[in-house]
């Protein structure tokens, strides 16, 4: 009951209300329209998979168990009708995981949108309410470099982080950094001062390097954006150009 929930302590509240979700997920993977399929890769199929790739995310979070290869291998099975998508597998790998929802993608849809359009105080993304705790911005001509720390709170798990990024735009639609948790002040000042120096310095090869070091496996690019940011993100980069066109014409 909610009374029993709200009893316990925020770890305990935490890991039943993943249950809970887990267990809300593994139901809804079962929705019979999404296996009387004419094609594995249409929408209903593609959305049963999303609701259980995000029961096996929750599994692994809760109980350490993974048994997203052996369903990867059993989808492998599943012929596609259009070719061109391939069999399950190649549909889960193309349209399921790279929807996906982690702490680390949250965070950078709000770094590289804050780069963008500006750093808001409050801001919700999917199920998650963030809080901007800093964000510092730096310009120079082409290039721009935006980092600080967010803070997160989810809606339906109650889990709380803290995450700090850091997103650099090399022009175009070329974006690349990422976001991890906030272990202490002190790694949090090194990557600052690390890439504000380098960043005064025009040094885009180091910077590169540097990013990578600090985000490792949490790097990121416009790709990895929710489809709405990645619309926002492009509008406001082509917004110029088409000026300029519409200019000349």
């Amino acid at each position: 009951s909610n009374h029993a929930v709200r009893s316990l302590s925020q770890e305990d509240k935490v890991q039943v209300l993943k249950l809970l979700e887990m267990q809300r997920n593994g139901m809804l993977m079962y929705t019979s329209c999404g296996w009387f399929f004419e094609d594995i890769s249409g929408i209903e199929s593609v959305q049963v998979m999303r609701y259980a790739c995000r029961a096996m995310q929750l599994a692994r979070e809760v109980a350490g168990a993974d048994p997203e290869p052996e369903f990867i291998h059993i989808l492998e099975k599943a012929p596609g009708t259009m070719l061109e998508q391939g069999n399950g597998a190649q549909v889960y790998k193309n349209f399921v995981r790279t929807a996906v929802v982690d702490l680390s993608r949250v965070g950078f849809h709000y770094a590289l949108s804050s780069l963008v359009a500006g750093s808001p105080e409050t801001i919700r993304i999917r199920n998650y309410t963030l809080r901007n705790e800093a964000f510092e911005k730096a310009e120079s001509g082409d290039l721009r470099l935006a980092l600080g720390k967010v803070f997160l709170h989810s809606e339906t798990t109650l889990e709380e982080h803290t995450l700090m990024f850091a997103v650099l735009h090399l022009g175009s639609h070329n974006f690349m950094g990422g976001a991890r948790e906030y272990v202490d002040e002190k790694i949090y000042g090194t990557m600052r001062e690390e890439l504000m120096d380098v960043f005064s310095t025009g040094d885009i090869p180091l910077m590169i390097l540097y990013l990578e070091r600090h985000y490792g496996s949490h790097s990121s690019t416009l790709r990895d954006l929710f489809r709405d940011g990645q619309l926002k993100v492009l509008y406001a980069i082509f917004d110029s150009t088409l000026a300029d066109m519409e200019s000349a014409f």
